[in-house]
């Protein structure tokens, strides 16, 4: 199966469309039976930027593609998305703990997402936590595609 791209290739793109052109079905080979036939292995990988950015692009691709039990899904968040909030007074709380809120809700809510994008399966999740800006200091647009330098944060 070919990658699936999710997004537009029109004008300047967000950072999401980009990351959700990583949702990708790859085909993986095979296999060898005892009869020689090749039994084919595929996989989906989706890399979004944020918690919830592969639900808000790509829920149905990620659904249809997950629900075939033989495909093999990972999924992989490069922010905690901590910029999900501005700084200043909330209820007294500092902001340190104020940011960890954020994080570990985004984070909740996005297994809670898993749950309903790929039910009866136990999909790897990673967290990365990365930087929730500066990852590219450049970008441009070639024969369609966005093509990103990434910062050394990135």
């Amino acid at each position: 199966m070919t990658p699936a791209r999710i997004g537009s290739a029109h004008g300047s793109a967000p950072l999401v469309t980009v990351a959700l052109a990583l949702v990708a079905s790859f085909g993986c080979g095979g296999t060898s039976d005892a009869a020689g036939s090749r039994a084919a292995r595929e996989a989906l990988l989706v890399i979004a930027p944020h918690p919830d950015d592969e639900s808000i692009l790509g829920a149905a691709t990620i659904h249809r593609l997950a629900s075939e039990s033989a495909r093999f899904v990972h999924a992989i968040y490069v922010s905690a998305g901590d910029k999900a909030t501005t700084a200043g007074d909330c209820n007294g709380l500092p902001e340190a703990e104020k940011t960890e809120r954020v994080i570990t809700l985004r984070e909740d809510e996005t297994r809670a997402a898993w749950r309903k994008l790929a039910p009866d399966r136990d999909v790897p999740i990673d967290f990365e936590r990365g930087p929730d800006l500066g990852l590219v200091t450049s970008s441009r647009l070639v024969d369609g595609v966005r093509q990103d330098v990434l910062s050394a944060a990135g």
